[in-house]
């Protein structure tokens, strides 16, 4: 009986202490949950609102090292405050340009620009902030030679009284370095942005490139413009030297191409004494002279007059009968002019023109056929008066009119012959 009393009293205390475990838990529970809950409402509610009060209370007092610590906690805020737009637009700009700002003290500008263009509602004092970091980093560029990079920040630069003469210095400097890269265009490009014209080295700068533009021309044969460059550089180095050589080639070139007039225009830029190629400027102007006079009779020409006959001639007394054409139609010549080195001429060409050349029935006798001769005179100093293009074929020359006398004679009988005549001037 004891023994079973004993159980029940044990039984009691297990129980109580079950329950003592249950409420211990329960208690637990509930303070972790309060704590939790508390935590949360803190961080949600409480600390947010300390931050803001830190940074409204450090900016007003113009503690803006202080208000950028703030700056990796600026999420927090901006969450909390995202349905009050003025509010987190302002606390925003705190802390934004106070961190640009201690940027900026620390020389860091291009940091500074990027959190400066990300503020919602800039003013005044956050552009000027940016102005002074763009005109400092343009500044730090300089230093290291990057002008051109100094060049895209300085244009963005406002009412700095230095602006144009940095950007002045740069662009001088560019051009220097597109001067080294043979970029020559690029380099009087660039050159002609300075706006202070009296900028020291500028003119000789200027010359220079001209004169290094020209040497390029010149080694490339580019005759024509090499001499608008070395004309440019006006007496840089011996620009004058290359500039009288170009002028002598590309009078050659002229000549080669059969332009005289403008071969001697050039060649007038050459001092008589001055021989290039082993050609003398002073004969060549001359020779170029006589050229000019002899092309005014070249080129192709269209007959003025014609005379085409065929006779038939009764051997015994002389009888004959005739049929003939003295009307022009599309007979022509047409000559070219070369002038050789040593002041002579190569004239070359061709003359059409139509003949007779056929008694054996009425209808071949009373029709021409078209006859083309080609000619050309080597080395002379004049058109000749006179040339057999062959043995029945006369050229004739004089005062600026040409002539074709054509002449055959075809003894086909015993009783008669016949005579092909063509007389025709150009």
């Amino acid at each position: 009986m004891e023994n079973i009393e004993n159980q029940k009293a044990l039984l009691v205390v297990k129980e109580d202490k079950k329950t003592n475990n249950k409420k211990k838990i329960i208690i637990l529970l509930l303070t972790t949950t309060i704590i939790i809950v508390t935590s949360i409402i803190g961080y949600l509610i409480i600390y947010p609102n300390l931050l803001i009060k830190a940074v409204n209370n450090s900016y007003e007092s113009e503690q803006y090292e202080k208000v950028a610590t703030y700056y990796n906690k600026l999420n927090i805020i901006t969450n909390f405050l995202k349905n009050k737009e003025d509010e987190r637009n302002l606390i925003d700009y705190k802390i934004k340009y106070s961190k640009a700002l201690m940027l900026y003290n620390t020389e860091n500008y291009l940091e500074a620009i990027n959190i400066l263009d990300t503020i919602t509602n800039s003013n005044d004092e956050s552009k000027n902030l940016k102005n002074e970091c763009i005109y400092n980093n343009a500044l730090i560029y300089i230093s290291e030679k990057k002008f051109s990079a100094a060049v895209e920040y300085l244009l963005k630069v406002k009412e700095k009284d230095d602006k144009d003469s940095l950007l002045d210095k740069c662009y001088y400097n560019i051009s220097l370095e597109f001067l080294e890269q043979n970029k020559f265009e690029d380099a009087l490009t660039t050159l002609k942005k300075i706006k202070n014209l009296e900028m020291e080295g500028l003119n000789d700068t200027e010359k220079k490139i001209h004169y290094k533009y020209g040497i390029s021309y010149y080694n490339s044969k580019k005759y024509s413009y090499a001499m608008d460059q070395f004309k440019k550089a006006n007496g840089y180095s011996d620009s004058d030297t290359y500039y009288i050589n170009s002028c002598a080639h590309r009078g050659e070139e002229f000549i080669e191409a059969g332009d005289f007039s403008n071969a001697l225009k050039v060649y007038e830029n050459v001092p008589d004494n001055i021989n290039c190629n082993g050609i003398n400027a002073g004969n060549r102007k001359s020779q170029l002279n006589k050229a000019v006079e002899l092309s005014k009779v070249m080129g192709k020409r269209n007959a003025t007059s014609t005379y085409i006959e065929t006779r038939n001639v009764w051997k015994y007394d002389g009888r004959w009968t005739n049929w003939y054409i003295d009307k022009t139609s599309n007979e022509y010549i047409d000559i070219s002019l070369r002038l050789n080195n040593d002041g002579s001429f190569n004239i070359s060409g061709k003359v059409m023109f139509y003949i007779y050349d056929d008694f054996s029935s009425l209808a071949k006798y009373v029709n021409t056929k078209s006859k083309i001769e080609s000619f050309e005179f080597k080395n002379v100093y004049d058109i000749p008066s006179e040339s057999w293009l062959n043995s029945n074929t006369k050229l004739s020359y004089s005062n600026g009119t040409y002539r074709i006398d054509y002449y055959v004679e075809d003894d086909y009988s015993t009783s008669f012959y016949n005579i092909y005549k063509t007389n025709v001037t150009y």
